[in-house]
């Protein structure tokens, strides 16, 4: 399991109507993400826990946000990792390590 805690640096419009990308960071890890329409309601300054991993949480009612997905494109071909969940889009710089072909759950909570 990858645990990951953020804080939300910046938060743009996207190209797409109703949604905006969410760029949220600590000194290792840079993420971004889509934020379509009202999913989650998040501010500049917000701390995120993100958590992936390969099996469903238990304890997935604590969390804002889940969801589950695939990698786009391998780790080592994109030098990051790209993770969508039904079309919503994480990005995680460096890579985090996931393997092709794998089904991951992403959850997110504001802490």
């Amino acid at each position: 399991m990858v645990n990951i805690e953020a804080e939300v640096k910046s938060i743009t419009q996207s190209k797409l109507q109703n949604a905006k990308i969410v760029t949220a960071s600590n000194e290792k890890q840079q993420i971004n993400f889509d934020l379509v329409g009202d999913i989650l309601k998040l501010s500049e300054g917000d701390r995120l826990e993100i958590i992936v991993d390969k099996n469903k949480p238990e304890n997935i009612d604590v969390y804002d946000f889940c969801g589950h997905g695939y990698l786009v494109k391998p780790e080592n071909e994109s030098k990051i990792t790209i993770l969508s969940l039904w079309g919503i889009i994480f990005q995680f710089d460096p890579p985090i390590g996931l393997d092709e072909n794998t089904k991951y759950y992403l959850c997110l909570r504001k802490i």
